[in-house]
This record gives C-alpha cells, structure tokens and sequence, in this order.
C-alpha cells in the first residue's frame, strides 16, 4: 500500500441525498423494471403474524404499552432480541463467545438513529469518520449533518484494507471506523471469520470505536454467515454493534438495537432526546416482544430467507442469460453488477457513484432483488440488453 494510493482515498463521498418514494408499496407494472428501490416487496412483509401480536398486545390489556417506557427500551424485548443474537439461526447468526443479556443493548429506532445517536454524542464536530470506500451513502449523510470529516478506506475482496485502515487512522486521529461487515451494501460481500478478528483487534490497539452495522446479519439467504461482531464486545470496548429489523420486517417498523459496552450505553441512554421520549415506543416493542412469544419472529427470518434466495437466484440467472458480469451476494437484498446505465424506459437501477467516488464505481450498478415482483426478474437481463441498445 502505497502513500500515493492512500490519499487517493482520503476524499469525502459526494454528498447526493436520497428521498424514499412516499407510501410506495408495490412496483409500478406498467414502468420500467425496478431494481433501485432497496424496499422489500409486500409478499415479504409479516402483516398476518403483526395483527395476531396487535391483537394480543391489546387483549391482554398491556397499558404500560401506552406509558413512558425505559430509556434502554423494553427489557422483555431487549431479551428476546439477546436470546436470538445468543442463537444459530440456520447458521445466519453464530453465538457470541459469551451469552449477550438484556443489559448489553440498548433498542433504537433503527440503524440510521443508532447511528446518528452515537455519533452526536460521542462525536465532535470536525472530528474524522472512516467508512468504506463503498458504503450506505445515508449514513454518511448523517455523519456530514453532524459536521463529521469522511473519510473514505479501500476495501479489498475480504473488507477493508486493514494496513490502511490503521495509516488513515493515525493520520487523520480518526475516532471511529463504519463499515458492514455481513452482505456488504453494495458490494453483497461478508467479511471471514479472521478478517473480522483482525479488524477488532486493530480497534482495540488505536482505541478506534467500529460502528458495525449488522442490518443484514440476520438475512443471510440461510448460508452460515461469519459470527456477528457482537461476540467481541464483552471484552472489546471499541466495538460497537447495531443491529435492525427493518429489512426483515418491514423499514415501518423502525425498530433495532444498539449492542456496546455497557458505559457507552449508559451514555447514549442518558441523552437528552432519549430521556424526553422514555425510549422507544413501547406499543411498537411491545407488540414485537408479542410476536417473539408466538415464534413469528423466527418463523419469519426463515421463511423470508428462503424467499430471498429465491429472488437472488432468479435475478442472477436472468442477468447470466445476459452475458451481464456481477458478484453474486452473501444475503442482504443487493447485486452488484458491471454495469453503468442512462437513464431509460426498461429498468432503473442504482448506480454505483452513489455508493462513492473510486473508479470501479463508476462502471458499477447496485441492483436490488427485493421490491420488484418475481417474475420480472425473470425479464430483467432482456430489459437491461433493451437499455444498453
């Protein structure tokens, strides 16, 4: 790794925001063939399973629901969600190297306000982020709103260039490193076993907070993902872990978990924001404590993986037929394809400059698998063959 190469990499993300289509639930039929929208489809989505936990919520009379809630968030919901960090889900989610409690986390509104959270309260302004050289452009939104310098870190077939990494980090006194480690967005990629070692480890030795986002470790298309980084946080204080079930569940949820050490904890729950709102709502994580009780939860993650490598296989098959050149994902809800389209009536896409500035982006496209109907992936190499004609 050479100097000249590292400050390649030291620009800031171009600073592109994007606003979600209001209330869109389905692909437009009639359009192009959607694979920009990173919604899931509504056959993805567990309306029967959240009406019979409603409908529970509401006949056991649970007021406290309907009160100022704890800061940390529902305790019974906090176990729940530790008891299935502590499991093997079909191999999706290995088990910590010690049992994760309900003390160890802390519920959110999802990853975005995890992430916001942290870096306001533990984050100066003008202090550096690092991120991924490819990374959710969203959250480096929240990072510039906060005043926060991005910088950017290559990433290698196995994550990011750890020798780098830690030359950036000295260089520019970084305070904190963010990257997705399972079904990477958007490249799809997971991280081994010991690059995820490794990485902790050289968190620890620069006193660099990781903020790991895990929103994809749970939909890992029922393949055996690398443990999470959860099982490092007992004894590493740098680590930092945010978890959601927004993609499995539906982004209206709004509903996730912050895993850390327990001061860190202490701080980010003790915030002036969380202590207005007591927390979490306590109707919504009292109704998905609900749903945990009646095992919809489990039976969702499984049946939801199995549909989504379904999906996967029916857009990688498509774009074979295509001759189109892509990496195919390690779960998650992306492709990501050599391809780098106009704007036209066949298909939309994502392409890669928004994910960041390096020259493989631009010759990139993030393709989704979730939003659109089935059989149209089906149809999605021929619309993309149309596009490029």
């Amino acid at each position: 790794m050479t100097i000249a190469r590292i400050i390649l990499h030291t620009v800031r993300l171009p600073q592109h925001r994007y606003s979600v289509p209001i209330a869109q639930t389905e692909p437009d039929q009639a359009g192009p063939i959607n694979l920009m929208t990173g919604h899931p489809h509504h056959d993805l989505l567990p309306l029967d399973r959240l009406h019979m936990a409603m409908l529970a919520q509401v006949e056991q009379q649970d007021y406290a629901s309907l009160q100022y809630g704890d800061n940390r968030g529902d305790p019974v919901l906090r176990a729940h969600i530790a008891d299935m960090l502590n499991s093997d889900l079909d191999g999706v989610q290995a088990s910590a190297s010690r049992p994760i409690s309900a003390d160890d986390l802390m519920v959110s509104l999802g990853i975005s306000h995890a992430g916001d959270l942290f870096a306001r309260l533990l984050l100066k302004p003008h202090e550096t982020v690092l991120v991924d050289e490819l990374t959710f452009f969203c959250m480096v939104d929240i990072f510039s709103d906060l005043h926060l310098q991005v910088v950017t870190v290559p990433m290698t077939a196995d994550g990011p260039d750890l020798d780098a990494l830690r030359s950036l980090a000295r260089q520019h006194k970084a305070k904190a490193f963010y990257h997705i480690a399972s079904a990477h967005n958007p490249t799809g990629r997971s991280s081994s076993a010991a690059q995820r070692d490794a990485l902790a480890q050289l968190a620890a030795e620069e006193g660099l907070y990781l903020l790991i986002d895990e929103v994809y470790q749970q939909l890992g298309h029922a393949r055996a993902q690398p443990p999470g980084f959860g099982r490092y946080v007992a004894d590493n204080p740098w680590v930092v872990v945010l978890g959601s079930l927004s993609k499995s569940f539906g982004p209206g949820l709004r509903l996730g978990w912050i895993h850390a050490a327990p001061s860190l904890l202490d701080r980010l729950s003790s915030s002036g924001l969380v202590g207005a709102m007591s927390g979490v709502s306590p109707l919504s994580t009292g109704i998905v404590s609900r749903m945990f009780e009646q095992g919809s939860v489990q039976a969702h993650l499984k049946e939801v993986n199995v549909a989504l490598a379904r999906r996967e296989e029916r857009l990688h098959r498509s774009l074979s037929s295509a001759g189109i050149e892509h990496t195919r994902p390690q779960g998650g809800y992306f492709i990501w394809a050599k391809l780098n389209l106009p704007d036209n009536p066949h298909v939309r896409l994502m392409r890669g400059r928004r994910f960041g500035q390096t020259a493989q982006a631009g010759e990139m496209s993030r393709l989704c698998f979730a939003f659109e109907r089935e059989e149209r992936l089906d149809q999605a190499g021929e619309a993309i063959l149309r596009a490029m004609a």
